[in-house]
């Protein structure tokens, strides 16, 4: 079984905080770690550390990789634009 967390965003709906190259996963809002270091050490008390994989945009790579030093660049799923809706 793996694990997947779905990291990405525009950093838009935790606005001021919250921004573009920013955004609300990468905030220490209940403490000293951040959302998604905090969704991370959840995951890994049910998943070892090969078995979790996180989703975002490619432009977050490299505070995804600061702030998870346990993962390896294999495990980001990197999304290259923004899901973009279509109206009927």
């Amino acid at each position: 079984m793996l694990a997947l967390i779905l990291a990405g965003g525009s950093g838009t709906r935790l606005w001021p905080l919250s921004r573009k190259n920013n955004p609300k996963q990468h905030h220490a809002i209940l403490g000293d770690r951040t959302l998604l270091q905090e969704t991370y050490k959840r995951a890994r008390e049910k998943f070892s550390d090969e078995a979790i994989f996180i989703s975002a945009n490619i432009q977050q790579r490299e505070k995804n990789l600061q702030q998870l030093p346990d993962i390896q660049e294999e495990q980001l799923l990197l999304e290259p634009i923004k899901k973009i809706r279509l109206q009927p």
